[in-house]
């Protein structure tokens, strides 16, 4: 079992959709430090990607993208998707202005960063 006291950061459990490549996935947990979402994205060990997490803002139909840069560290099957553990190297914010819906992502309960 890994050793989860040495972790850099605290870890929320969330189910939040990203867009990850070329499609969406969505997160299990997140931390500052790193993010364990499912998706139907190829995605490789070592990878560089910029997973961007779709957040509410506090005003009704506007939302926020947290664009995140960050590293592949981790890739295992997950029922029918990947389970990817990233390691986040910075991030930045952007006002989506328009109104738009959460896409939605199905996955079950797999895997933790």
């Amino acid at each position: 079992m890994r050793d989860y006291i040495n972790r850099k950061s605290v870890r929320y459990q969330g189910q939040i959709p990203v867009e990850v490549k070329q499609g969406m996935g969505l997160t299990r947990n997140f931390s500052t430090s790193g993010i364990y979402f499912v998706t139907d994205q190829p995605v490789a060990l070592d990878e560089r990607l910029e997973v961007v997490m779709l957040l509410d803002y506090q005003h009704i139909g506007q939302r926020v993208r947290l664009h995140c840069m960050s590293d592949v560290v981790r890739v295992e099957p997950c029922d029918e998707l990947l389970g990817v553990a990233v390691a986040v190297e910075g991030c930045r914010f952007e006002l989506v202005m328009e109104d738009v819906e959460a896409p939605r992502v199905d996955g079950g309960p797999c895997g933790h960063a």
